[in-house]
C-alpha cells in the first residue's frame, strides 16, 4: 500500500536526523512542538490486552497500535545541526496554496543529503495555533514536495496530521490523515486511510478514556 512508502520514507528520514545533535533553538517558533512528539507510545496497553487471543481484545490492541503508530511521523519533526534556518515560507508543488495569509510568521530549516536530496520542516503560526509541515526535494529536481502537514492548538486540545505520497507532485488527497481532540480524561483518534488508485476512504475512530 503507498502509505507503507511513504512510512519508510520517513522512517529513513528520522533515523538520520535522530543521529544529528539538534540545533541550537531561536526564539518563539523554534521552540513550538506538536503532540506525541517523543519517542515512546501515546497508549501503553495492558499486558492482559497484549496476550489475549479474545477477538475484540485482539481488536482493540490494534486500535491502539495505530494510534501510536503517530509517533513514526512526528518523530521526523527534529532538526539537525548545520540546517540552513529561513524565514521565507516553502509551498509544496503538491499543496495548491497551502500558504494562508493568516499565518503570522515562519521559520523553515533545510538541510540535504547528496543521495537522498534535501528536507525543508516549516513552522507557522497564527493566533491560536502552530502548522508544522515536512517537504522533500529529491536530488536532481527543483520542486518541493509536501509529506507531512500538521497543525495543532496552542492549548493542546485538538490537532490534526496528514501524510501524503511525496511521489505525487500535483495536489492530490493524503494517504493517511489523524485528527485528535482532548477532553476531561479523554483522547479521541480519528484514523482515515485515502486509496488514491479507487479513491476510497476507510475511517476508524478510536476514543480513549483516562488518556
Amino acid at each position: 500500500m503507498k502509505h507503507f512508502k511513504v512510512f519508510f520514507l520517513i522512517l529513513f528520514l528520522a533515523l538520520v536526523i535522530s543521529c544529528s545533535k539538534k540545533s541550537d533553538p531561536a526564539p518563539s517558533l523554534s521552540s513550538a512542538s506538536i503532540s506525541f512528539g517523543k519517542a515512546g507510545q501515546i497508549v501503553t496497553a495492558p499486558s492482559a490486552l497484549v496476550s489475549s487471543q479474545d477477538t475484540h481484545a485482539l481488536e482493540a490492541y490494534g486500535d491502539l497500535t495505530e494510534v501510536n503508530s503517530l509517533i513514526n511521523y512526528t518523530a521526523a519533526f527534529t532538526v539537525p545541526s548545520g540546517a540552513t534556518k529561513t524565514t521565507t515560507p516553502i509551498v509544496g508543488v503538491n499543496v495548491g496554496g497551502r500558504v494562508a495569509s493568516t499565518q503570522q510568521d515562519y521559520l523553515v530549516y533545510i538541510w540535504s543529503d547528496p543521495t537522498y536530496g534535501s528536507v525543508a520542516y516549516q513552522i507557522s503560526e497564527t493566533t491560536d495555533r502552530y502548522t508544522f509541515e515536512l517537504f522533500y526535494k529529491a536530488t536532481g529536481t527543483t520542486v518541493w514536495v509536501r509529506y507531512l502537514d500538521a497543525e495543532e492548538k496552542k492549548d493542546k486540545s485538538s490537532g490534526f496530521m496528514n501524510i501524503y505520497d511525496p511521489t505525487i507532485t500535483k495536489v492530490s488527497p493524503a494517504d493517511i490523515s489523524y485528527v485528535w481532540t482532548r477532553g476531561t480524561n479523554t483522547l479521541n483518534f480519528v484514523i482515515t486511510y485515502f486509496s488514491q488508485q479507487w479513491y476510497l476512504v476507510d475511517s476508524k475512530e478510536i476514543y480513549l478514556k483516562n488518556a
